[in-house]
């Protein structure tokens, strides 16, 4: 387990790198989303679904 300022320093770190690789980054994804069109297609559905279901714990029917 890491201790808080490892984690902090880390987390600095990785945020700069992100921004220093932008280009190199968003190929690498479009490079995957390619390769894995189902792969993308089930995490989209998934996020849909937890969204609508969120969405729908958040809310009372007074019906």
């Amino acid at each position: 387990m890491m201790i808080e300022e490892a984690r902090q320093a880390r987390k600095k770190y990785m945020q700069e790198y992100r921004l220093k690789n932008l280009e190199k980054s968003k190929e690498r994804q479009r490079k995957w989303r390619k390769a894995n069109p189902e792969k993308v297609k089930q995490y989209q559905e998934r996020y849909w679904e937890k969204k609508f279901q969120s969405k729908n714990e958040g809310s009372v029917d007074t019906r």
